[in-house]
């Protein structure tokens, strides 16, 4: 391959990368604004369900209720998103396959990592919450309302 041919085909894997680049953050504005969006409508929503009155019996057993349901629900939540992540990474890998250096696009140890991190803080994420409302006094509570 002459110099010029290299030229040209690093051009067009530029080219591609600038445009994945737009993608990325096209969705991270998305995903942003997707979250704020159900954070609002939980906020609003108010009347349904009423964490104050769950709290104002809370035994030790409980307590552990209300953090392993949250916890659950939040595991539940990381898989079905590590799922759909590690299928969508599969298959945009064969795209991205000419852009990889020294590593291949299905390497599993990238993809283990990443698994386990992404589920790591999204069940730390669940956690601190439900261990806040947990720890909440029932008289502060009932004096904030």
């Amino acid at each position: 391959m002459n110099f010029f041919e290299h030229q040209d085909r690093a051009r067009k894997k530029t080219g591609r990368l600038i445009v994945l680049f737009v993608l990325a953050v096209i969705m991270i504005v998305i995903a942003v604004n997707v979250a704020a969006l159900i954070a609002m409508a939980a906020i609003s929503r108010g009347g349904d369900f009423d964490p104050v009155m769950v709290c104002l019996a809370a035994t030790a057993g409980t307590l552990i209720l209300i953090i392993g349901g949250s916890l659950y629900k939040t595991a539940m939540l990381a898989a079905v998103g590590v799922t759909i992540g590690a299928l969508a990474s599969l298959w945009l890998g064969r795209l991205m396959t000419t852009l990889l250096y020294e590593t291949s696009a299905t390497d599993a140890l990238t993809f283990v990592v990443t698994a386990l991190v992404l589920a790591t803080v999204a069940i730390v994420a669940g956690y601190v919450p439900a261990a806040r409302a947990a720890r909440l006094s029932p008289m502060v509570a009932l004096r904030d309302e």
